[in-house]
Protein backbone atom coordinates (compact mmCIF):
# COMPACT_ATOMS: atom_id res chain seq x y z
CA UNK A 1 0.00 0.00 0.00
CA UNK A 2 1.50 3.67 -0.75
CA UNK A 3 1.48 6.29 1.98
CA UNK A 4 1.28 8.89 -1.24
CA UNK A 5 4.22 10.72 0.97
CA UNK A 6 6.33 10.87 -2.13
CA UNK A 7 5.95 11.55 -6.08
CA UNK A 8 6.49 8.09 -6.80
CA UNK A 9 3.89 6.87 -4.55
CA UNK A 10 1.83 9.38 -6.17
CA UNK A 11 2.59 8.08 -9.67
CA UNK A 12 1.87 5.03 -8.64
CA UNK A 13 -1.32 5.57 -7.52
CA UNK A 14 -2.43 7.62 -10.81
CA UNK A 15 -1.01 4.94 -12.60
CA UNK A 16 -3.42 2.22 -11.15
CA UNK A 17 -6.27 4.74 -10.55
CA UNK A 18 -6.31 5.52 -14.63
CA UNK A 19 -5.61 1.56 -15.04
CA UNK A 20 -2.42 2.22 -17.11
CA UNK A 21 -0.18 -0.47 -17.31
CA UNK A 22 3.63 -0.05 -16.47
CA UNK A 23 4.74 -0.59 -20.33
CA UNK A 24 1.97 1.51 -21.60
CA UNK A 25 3.32 4.37 -19.12
CA UNK A 26 6.91 4.15 -20.45
CA UNK A 27 5.55 3.40 -24.28
CA UNK A 28 4.05 6.89 -23.38
CA UNK A 29 7.41 8.32 -22.17
CA UNK A 30 9.43 6.64 -24.76
CA UNK A 31 11.31 4.63 -22.25
CA UNK A 32 11.88 0.93 -21.31
CA UNK A 33 9.76 -0.18 -18.88
CA UNK A 34 12.49 -1.23 -16.68
CA UNK A 35 13.63 2.39 -16.68
CA UNK A 36 10.69 3.74 -15.23
CA UNK A 37 10.16 0.87 -12.87
CA UNK A 38 13.53 1.93 -11.84
CA UNK A 39 12.43 5.65 -11.52
CA UNK A 40 9.33 4.49 -9.27
CA UNK A 41 11.16 1.99 -7.08
CA UNK A 42 13.65 4.78 -6.43
CA UNK A 43 16.60 3.38 -7.56
CA UNK A 44 17.18 5.70 -10.08
CA UNK A 45 16.37 9.25 -9.85
CA UNK A 46 14.34 11.85 -13.11
CA UNK A 47 15.53 14.73 -13.84
CA UNK A 48 12.86 17.69 -13.03
CA UNK A 49 12.01 17.54 -16.89
CA UNK A 50 11.51 13.59 -16.64
CA UNK A 51 8.78 14.14 -13.51
CA UNK A 52 7.17 16.44 -15.45
CA UNK A 53 6.62 14.53 -18.47
CA UNK A 54 6.01 11.54 -16.38
CA UNK A 55 2.89 13.93 -14.81
CA UNK A 56 2.23 14.79 -18.43
CA UNK A 57 1.63 11.22 -19.79
CA UNK A 58 -0.38 10.77 -16.33
CA UNK A 59 -3.02 13.32 -16.95
CA UNK A 60 -1.53 15.20 -13.54
CA UNK A 61 -0.67 18.48 -12.82
CA UNK A 62 3.04 18.20 -12.07
CA UNK A 63 2.59 20.30 -8.82
CA UNK A 64 0.37 17.52 -7.11
CA UNK A 65 2.80 14.86 -8.63
CA UNK A 66 5.73 16.46 -7.46
CA UNK A 67 4.40 18.11 -4.06
CA UNK A 68 0.69 16.67 -3.78
CA UNK A 69 -0.71 19.93 -3.97
CA UNK A 70 -4.51 19.88 -5.03
CA UNK A 71 -6.11 22.86 -7.54
CA UNK A 72 -8.00 23.83 -5.10
CA UNK A 73 -4.97 24.34 -2.63
CA UNK A 74 -3.55 26.63 -5.64
CA UNK A 75 -3.35 30.00 -6.81
CA UNK A 76 -2.86 29.93 -9.85
CA UNK A 77 -4.88 30.83 -12.57
CA UNK A 78 -6.55 33.18 -10.15
CA UNK A 79 -7.10 37.19 -11.11
CA UNK A 80 -7.03 40.55 -9.65
CA UNK A 81 -8.34 41.31 -5.79
CA UNK A 82 -8.56 37.27 -5.26
CA UNK A 83 -4.69 36.44 -6.07
CA UNK A 84 -3.98 39.49 -4.17
CA UNK A 85 -6.11 39.37 -1.11
CA UNK A 86 -5.14 35.34 -0.96
CA UNK A 87 -1.17 36.05 -1.37
CA UNK A 88 -1.07 38.87 1.10
CA UNK A 89 -3.34 36.83 3.52
CA UNK A 90 -0.65 34.35 3.31
CA UNK A 91 2.59 36.41 3.47
CA UNK A 92 0.90 37.43 6.60
CA UNK A 93 0.37 34.28 8.16
CA UNK A 94 3.13 32.99 7.41
CA UNK A 95 5.20 36.16 9.16
CA UNK A 96 2.72 35.23 12.64
CA UNK A 97 -0.53 33.76 13.26
CA UNK A 98 -3.10 35.82 12.34
CA UNK A 99 -5.97 36.21 14.86
CA UNK A 100 -8.44 33.30 15.30
CA UNK A 101 -11.44 36.22 15.30
CA UNK A 102 -9.90 36.99 11.46
CA UNK A 103 -10.27 33.40 9.81
CA UNK A 104 -13.70 33.14 11.92
CA UNK A 105 -15.21 36.32 10.12
CA UNK A 106 -13.70 35.65 6.42
CA UNK A 107 -14.93 31.67 6.98
CA UNK A 108 -18.44 33.47 7.85
CA UNK A 109 -18.81 35.91 4.90
CA UNK A 110 -17.75 32.86 2.80
CA UNK A 111 -20.32 30.65 4.08
CA UNK A 112 -22.97 34.04 3.59
CA UNK A 113 -21.44 34.83 -0.23
CA UNK A 114 -21.10 31.17 -1.14
CA UNK A 115 -23.92 28.91 1.08
CA UNK A 116 -23.34 26.07 -0.90
CA UNK A 117 -19.14 25.45 -0.34
CA UNK A 118 -20.21 22.71 2.21
CA UNK A 119 -16.21 22.24 2.58
CA UNK A 120 -13.94 25.47 3.40
CA UNK A 121 -11.20 23.11 4.97
CA UNK A 122 -10.30 20.04 5.79
CA UNK A 123 -11.35 20.94 9.69
CA UNK A 124 -14.63 22.02 11.30
CA UNK A 125 -15.78 25.17 11.29
CA UNK A 126 -14.34 27.84 14.46
CA UNK A 127 -16.34 27.45 17.40
CA UNK A 128 -19.03 30.04 17.21
CA UNK A 129 -19.19 30.09 13.39
CA UNK A 130 -22.74 28.77 13.42
CA UNK A 131 -23.71 31.05 15.80
CA UNK A 132 -22.33 34.40 13.71
CA UNK A 133 -24.32 33.00 10.93
CA UNK A 134 -27.35 32.99 12.94
CA UNK A 135 -27.46 36.23 14.42
CA UNK A 136 -29.98 38.42 13.68
CA UNK A 137 -29.27 42.08 12.46
CA UNK A 138 -29.00 44.47 15.49
CA UNK A 139 -31.00 46.76 13.30
CA UNK A 140 -33.95 45.97 10.89
CA UNK A 141 -34.91 48.31 7.82
CA UNK A 142 -38.16 49.33 9.86
CA UNK A 143 -36.17 51.23 12.61
CA UNK A 144 -35.64 53.58 9.57
CA UNK A 145 -39.31 53.98 8.50
CA UNK A 146 -41.03 57.34 9.76
CA UNK A 147 -42.10 57.01 13.34
CA UNK A 148 -46.07 58.00 13.40
CA UNK A 149 -45.02 60.55 16.02
CA UNK A 150 -42.27 61.55 13.63
CA UNK A 151 -44.40 62.59 10.58
CA UNK A 152 -44.94 65.91 9.38
CA UNK A 153 -48.36 67.47 10.78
Amino acid sequence: MHSNNNWRDRATMARKAKRITLDALAERLDMSTPGVQKWLDGTRQPSVDDVNRMAHALKVLPAWLTHGLEPEDMLDGLQGKARDVLRALIMAERSGPLPDALWTSIEATLRLVRPQSTTISSTQPAPGIQNLLEVKPAVSTSDFAPSPTSRAK
